[in-house]
């Protein structure tokens, strides 16, 4: 049986080994998005706070009108909506940093596996090989014991 010059495995490998590194960079990318989102999240956390400090205090020396009241409350419903529109999208990221995670753990096992088959098939060839050359070396040294024994 002829002998393949050049094996699948390797090209397999660098596929999947580019997979792998498209799917640590969504990963990577997922997770500085998460932390993005945690900050956004924590600032809004403050500033309501401070909002809220401001306006509901008695150490403000002054009583509110009807309106600043209604203005506090509109201002700290639009910080609660978009804590919650953020709430959403940290849910949204860690999906998909699960998901590019699995997918990473998914194109590494392939990397292994198409490294295996590579290994695998270099190890048979070299066996085969050597039984060539082995059956190579049996033939002289027979040719060469006959002649020998004629002579």
């Amino acid at each position: 049986m002829p002998e393949l010059k050049k094996s699948v495995w390797p090209m397999l490998e660098k596929i999947s080994e580019s997979r792998e590194a498209a799917a640590q960079k969504e990963l990577l990318e997922g997770q500085q998005k998460l932390a993005d989102c945690m900050r956004r999240e924590q600032r809004l956390e403050d500033m309501r706070k401070d909002y809220e400090s401001r306006f509901l205090s008695a150490e403000s020396g002054r009583v509110q009108s009807v309106g600043d009241i209604a203005i506090c409350r509109s201002f700290i419903g639009h910080v609660e909506g978009l804590q919650k529109l953020l709430g959403q999208q940290k849910n949204t990221l860690n999906e998909r940093i699960e998901q590019s995670a699995r997918a990473r753990m998914a194109a590494r096992m392939e990397v292994m596996k198409w490294s295996h088959l590579n290994e695998r098939d270099i190890s048979k060839s070299k066996i085969r090989r050597d039984a060539s050359e082995q059956r190579v070396l049996d033939e002289a040294a027979l040719t060469r014991f006959a002649y020998r024994k004629s002579s």
